[in-house]
Parts: structure tokens; sequence; C-alpha cells
């Protein structure tokens, strides 16, 4: 069985097979969301000059399960500068079928895209990560998606009722990822909230682990 190198760059994620004499063919996904359903790996055929990016984010890399099939991989992206805080936190399943590989990644933490008037909205959030179990099955605690306006007097969050997937309720969920027919599943606890919350600021360790607290200059 060929070895696979796990490749990473702004614009995604690539498997390279391996083996003795050649390289390839490279597949290609670029992480969805918890709430997404992403568009499957594909084969990619990039120039060389492409794949290296002085001034591109850095990946820290951690193996979390691995097995004779699947193995799980978190990602820690840090904006280019080694001493800035990480900006955003990715799972990555590599499973071996028969004659191919099943790949996927999902993002944990990070991806707020600038919306208008200095407002960025924050997709659907890990606030922490409970036991992860074989073959792949993570307890999460999810906080859904939210505004902010960091240049503003302004500075917390506040939940986004315009999102579509704003549907949970003002209140952070219990939900659950599983590794399923090749690709992540993500699940929310239903119900309506106990309680109201106000949304908070996510922090990512170097090494992956999550904590609330004010929001980090990235």
């Amino acid at each position: 069985m060929r070895a696979v190198m796990l490749l990473a760059s702004a614009a995604g994620f690539y498997l390279a097979p391996r083996s003795n004499d050649s390289i390839g063919p490279i597949i290609g996904v670029h992480p969805h969301g918890l709430l997404e359903e992403g568009a499957p790996a594909a084969l990619v055929d990039r120039a060389p000059s492409e794949w290296t990016d002085a001034d591109g984010p850095l990946f820290r890399s951690r193996r979390i399960i691995r097995d004779r099939q699947l193995t799980v991989v978190q990602i820690v992206e840090t904006n280019g500068d080694p001493a800035s805080p990480p900006s955003a936190l990715y799972w990555i399943g590599v499973e071996r079928g028969t004659s191919d590989f099943s790949f996927d990644a999902v993002r944990l933490v990070g991806g707020g895209k600038y919306d208008h008037c200095g407002i960025v909205k924050v997709p659907s959030t890990v606030t922490s990560i409970g036991v992860v179990r074989r073959p792949f099955h993570a307890r999460l605690r999810v906080q859904p998606p939210t505004v902010e306006q960091p240049d503003s007097d302004d500075d917390e969050p506040h939940w986004d009722e315009t999102s579509e997937a704003w549907k949970v309720g003002d209140c952070v969920r219990d939900g659950s990822l599983r590794w399923k027919g090749g690709r992540f599943e993500m699940a929310m606890d239903g119900g309506a909230c106990k309680l109201s919350e106000k949304p908070h600021h996510v922090r990512i360790e170097p090494d992956g682990r999550l904590s609330i607290g004010p929001r980090v200059e990235r």
C-alpha cells in the first residue's frame, strides 16, 4: 500500500499518494464549515511555482487518530508569522479504500469573512472539544454564527440572526462530529435554548486547545 503526503496552502489541503518512484495524482479539498456539506475532493493540476508562497499561512499538524483505514489529523493555521496567534483550526480525515482514498477537511474555528461597513461574519465555531472515540466520533460544544466589528468601540461578538445556519437559538449547543461515508458529518442537538447566552471570542492555542477570552489580533 502506498504512503501519502498531506500538503497545505492558503487555497486548501492536498493529498499526494507516494510510491518509490513517483508522486500523485494529487487530490485537493477545500475545508468546509461545521454545518456545511462542502465540495468533494477532486484531482488538481497546479504548476510547481504555485506550491511555495513565502507570504502564505503556516500550518502545524498533529495526528489525532490512526488505524488501518482512517487517519484524522489536526491542523492549526497561523497567518504567516510564527509568533502570531493561530487563526484557524481544522480536522483532516483520510480513509484508505481498496483502490483509492476518501479525503475531507472540516474547519472547527476560523473562517470569518468581511461583509460590509466594518462587519465580519463568523461561521459556527467550536468552543470546546470533548473525548474523541474510535473509529471517529467527537463530542463538541458549538457556537452559532456571529458578527463582529473589530475596528469599532463594540469589540464583542453578537449573534448573526441573518445567517441560514442561525436556527439553533441564542445559546451554545452540544453537537457531535462523525466520520461517515468518507466525510465528516456534523449533528447538532435540537430544542429550545434553556437560557439566552452572549457569544464569546474563541481563542486557539498553538497546540490546538480552545479557550474563551478577549479577541486576539491576528
